[in-house]
């Protein structure tokens, strides 16, 4: 009766039931996080024969029905998805059934970050392919070219395809754009790991052509840029990885050509927005603004020699201050180099704290 009543906000499971179903399920306690069964224990529970898990698996299939009653009141249920989770981790219920449910949930929302974590465990504990992942990820990310959870989840599945270390997250870029200067050591420390290993090139060229399209679609989208800031950051790591070798003129040729095509993409988008809105609205300009300044900055980082006041650049930032006022801060560091550190510490040496 109480979850009942609760399930039109948060499904709140009390620990001390939760550690009661677990004790009717498996005949033990449930284990804390980090602590080391006993194994000795552990058998003689797993000895009481087929009779305790089919109980075992019907009390789990109780519990996966009540909590998808409380997901269908509200999706976003943190305790409900979180109850989920550690349901499924018994291994007590069908993981097939539940990735087709959650991709039913997920054509309801497909931006419902609740369940793309679920999906991330799922696939997880069900060993599916990256390349499956990616494809998945990919049809959402062509069926709404607004949805930041897939942007991010293409980080990390392109990563898994093409890399052996991590690199800088989409998350971890909103990060120091909120949080201004103080970024800069974190910013630094995570893009060490974008300079080991980038994705390949022709990766990154597939990877510019499918962000190109978001552009063209919904440029006033934040996440799809966000996404262009990385696979930039990925470009300048594979620069900077080239020099000092045999490949370093051909490298910084390619940079440059990238560098040169994106700034291109953006005026290009400004024009159409211009052509769209006026000047009466420039709000849909601020995201290809930002983009082309810190374009420019690299740009003229890259030059020989190398330029750190960049005028085009510092004009922009004026002009967003006009257009986005309510960020005029941001924008005044970033005219004074304080904002761009997640783009400037990817072309700076490793231990620069910029």
């Amino acid at each position: 009766a109480a979850i009942d009543q609760d399930l039109a906000g948060n499904y709140r499971a009390d620990l001390n039931d939760i550690d009661r179903v677990f004790l009717s399920m498996h005949g033990r306690p449930r284990q804390p996080q980090g602590v080391p069964e006993d194994t000795e224990k552990v058998k003689a529970s797993q000895k009481r024969g087929s009779d305790g898990h089919e109980v075992a698996q019907r009390i789990a299939q109780q519990e996966m029905q009540v909590t998808q009653a409380a997901l269908t009141r509200n999706p976003k249920s943190y305790s409900s998805w979180h109850h989920r989770k550690w349901i499924i981790q018994t291994h007590l219920v069908p993981l097939d059934a539940e990735l087709r449910l959650v991709k039913q949930f997920m054509q309801a929302d497909s931006r419902n970050f609740h369940c793309w974590s679920y999906w991330r465990l799922l696939v997880k504990l069900m060993g599916l392919s990256a390349e499956d992942q990616e494809s998945y990820i990919l049809g959402k990310i062509e069926d709404n070219f607004s949805n930041y959870s897939a942007w991010h989840e293409r980080t990390r599945v392109l990563q898994d395809l093409n890399t052996e270390r991590p690199t800088l997250s989409l998350a971890e870029l909103l990060a120091a754009d909120s949080q201004g200067q103080s970024a800069s050591a974190a910013g630094n420390k995570a893009t060490d790991a974008v300079r080991l290993q980038p994705l390949p090139g022709h990766v990154l060229q597939q990877e510019y052509e499918l962000v190109k399209n978001a552009f063209y679609t919904e440029p006033h989208d934040q996440s799809s840029w966000l996404y262009l800031r990385w696979l930039i950051g990925n470009s300048l790591a594979g620069w900077q990885k080239a020099k000092g070798t045999p490949q370093e003129a051909s490298a910084t040729q390619a940079m440059k050509a990238t560098l040169n095509d994106q700034a291109s993409m953006c005026q290009e988008i400004l024009q159409m927005e211009e052509q769209a809105s006026g000047l009466d609205d420039r709000s849909g300009q601020k995201w290809p603004l930002l983009t082309l300044a810190r374009l420019r900055e690299v740009q003229h980082q890259l030059a020989s020699p190398a330029d750190s006041n960049c005028s085009e650049a510092q004009q922009i930032y004026h002009t967003l201050i006009e257009i986005d006022p309510f960020r005029k801060g941001y924008y005044i560091d970033a005219m004074h180099g304080k904002a761009a550190q997640v783009t400037r510490s990817l072309i700076s040496p490793i231990n620069a704290s910029s």
